[in-house]
């Protein structure tokens, strides 16, 4: 499990860059519980790869670094953008469920 540590100063203003991720983390899932993450690290074509499980509930994530690769420019861009592809279908099927179970509650209600 990969542990970030921030020390500072309190008496020195905090930089809000600082407290931000170096890059972006997308994960793959393989199954219910079980992920593939892969974080995109500048320069590109950088990429570290987890592997993330659930453990008891939701909020809490074991992830073990399997390890790290330098990899082509457009491999690196295309997992990323395989990974916001996956995104936005995610949502979308999410929004369609919502949109069905709205109407089927609309239906329902004037019967």
């Amino acid at each position: 499990m990969s542990n970030i540590l921030i020390e500072k100063d309190l008496s020195q203003p905090v930089d809000t860059v600082d407290l931000l991720s170096a890059g972006v983390q997308i994960y793959y899932p393989l199954t219910t519980y079980l992920q593939v993450g892969i974080l995109f690290i500048p320069p590109i074509g950088r990429i570290k790869i987890y592997i993330q499980q659930e453990a008891l509930t939701e909020d809490i994530l074991i992830q073990i670094k399997v390890f790290e690769l330098h990899v082509p420019i457009t491999l690196s861009l295309l997992f990323f953008n395989l990974g916001i592809a996956h995104f936005y279908s995610k949502c979308f099927l999410s929004f369609l469920k919502n949109l069905k179970s709205r109407i089927q509650e609309n239906i329902t209600k004037e019967s």
